[in-house]
């Protein structure tokens, strides 16, 4: 298991949870950094697929800081995006300057290109997974897609 590792994440400490779901999302802050993250759970067979998203370095898709095997699960912190959804701007404003689409769209394609280049296909692109940071950049929230294709193989998550 390259880049995973098998011990707690001491260096972590839980802060909140961002859903009520059972395994859902957590948000964590780095105890040395005081960086926040996200603590994410995926099963063991998606490891292969999650190594090779830790390796995309993009400027409009999240970091994963690091990848965890704990307890029989996979734990995966990403980078904490401040900000609001796609989908909370358009309902808060009257309307989207062109140049503002335009960024957006050209940002979405461009961390779509990243991860094709890898042979991952996102298949949830939606307003509600495109985060507009506070310092008014566009991030395609990775981990919250329902089915992951690599190749020809279609792989279905939680």
């Amino acid at each position: 298991m390259e880049n995973i590792k098998s011990e707690p994440a001491l260096c972590y400490k839980e802060i909140e949870p961002l859903t009520d779901k059972t395994n859902g999302p957590i948000l964590v802050r780095k105890k040395d950094t005081k960086e926040f993250f996200v603590k994410k759970c995926y099963p063991l067979y998606l490891e292969e697929h999650l190594l090779t998203l830790q390796k995309i370095k993009h400027a409009h898709l999240p970091k994963i800081q690091e990848l965890i095997v704990q307890e029989g699960k996979l734990w995966l912190y990403e980078e904490f995006v401040q900000g609001k959804t796609l989908t909370e701007v358009i309902q808060t404003s009257e309307r989207l300057e062109t140049n503002q689409i335009i960024t957006i769209a050209m940002s979405i394609l461009e961390a779509l290109g990243a991860l094709h280049k890898k042979g991952l296909v996102h298949r949830d692109v939606k307003p509600g997974n495109i985060m507009m940071t506070n310092e008014g950049n566009v991030k395609l929230i990775l981990m919250q897609f329902g089915l992951l294709t690599e190749g020809k193989k279609m792989i279905r998550s939680s």
